[in-house]
């Protein structure tokens, strides 16, 4: 009671200095490692992704890895994800292009990590991350996106037939300036 009344209440307080002050001191530390914490937050984080103004703008790299890591998180009672499928198309329809290309980066990243088989686990949700969420609309496929989207097929060199094959639709012609 506590925490909801003395920290938990500011994060959608009138307060904008409060309000600021919450979320860098939580991006800052850049982990919530309960669930119930997490939903209780899920809200206001969707929204924060989905447009609403930071003070901080760095912080936009953490935001996007609470983002990912509640869609690939599932709830261990009801084994649903605690970002569903729909949410995260919304917040990818609604968030910048920098978001998407944020998102893009991190599980891209996630997916290349070798430590306690985590790799595998993204490695393995990539193909239902790009089916089955990413949006298909016009305004996601913009040429930073599309170069984004075919740097992740490239990275996987194990599950690059499946991504090619399913990363083709999603994309537009990428200028040279997006092309590493």
């Amino acid at each position: 009671r506590w925490t909801e009344t003395n920290l938990l209440s500011i994060m959608d307080g009138k307060s904008g200095d409060d309000r600021d002050a919450f979320w860098s001191g939580l991006f800052w530390g850049a982990r919530v490692r309960n669930q119930n914490l997490f939903m209780r937050m899920k809200p206001s984080l969707l929204a924060i992704a989905k447009g609403r103004n930071l003070s901080k703008r760095g912080y936009s790299g953490v935001l996007s890895g609470f983002i990912l890591a509640g869609w690939g998180t599932k709830n261990k009672d009801s084994h649903e994800r605690l970002i569903s499928n729909d949410e995260m198309r919304d917040v990818l329809l609604s968030a910048n292009d920098d978001f998407r290309s944020r998102i893009v980066w991190q599980i891209e990243r996630w997916s290349e990590i070798e430590e306690n088989g985590a790799d595998e686990k993204w490695s393995e949700m990539l193909p239902e991350f790009l089916r089955d969420v990413w949006p298909r609309q016009k305004s996601a496929k913009t040429p930073t996106i599309s170069a984004r989207l075919c740097e992740l097929a490239f990275s996987n060199a194990k599950r690059f037939p499946e991504l090619a094959e399913i990363i083709l639709p999603l994309l537009t012609t990428i200028d040279r300036d997006h092309l590493r």
